[in-house]
């Protein structure tokens, strides 16, 4: 596999926050909402806003694609 491939794997959120080694209180600081909404998010990523998503995206340094929303 090359390395374009292998950064352009898709995570989920809680892989995400593994890979970056940060609590869920840290993400949620990071975005902008509550540790609860946070929790919500990653337990049921499909209701995650584009504007949410779009922050995550950033927080975690990849691209919206690369995050698992639905399995």
């Amino acid at each position: 596999m090359i390395a374009t491939e292998k950064t352009a794997e898709t995570k989920s959120l809680r892989e995400w926050r593994f890979l970056r080694d940060l609590p869920k209180s840290a993400v949620a600081k990071g975005i902008g909402v509550h540790p609860s909404t946070y929790d919500r998010m990653e337990k049921n990523p499909l209701s995650i806003s584009i504007a949410n998503a779009v922050a995550l995206a950033s927080f975690f340094g990849c691209e919206v694609k690369q995050i698992k929303f639905f399995e």
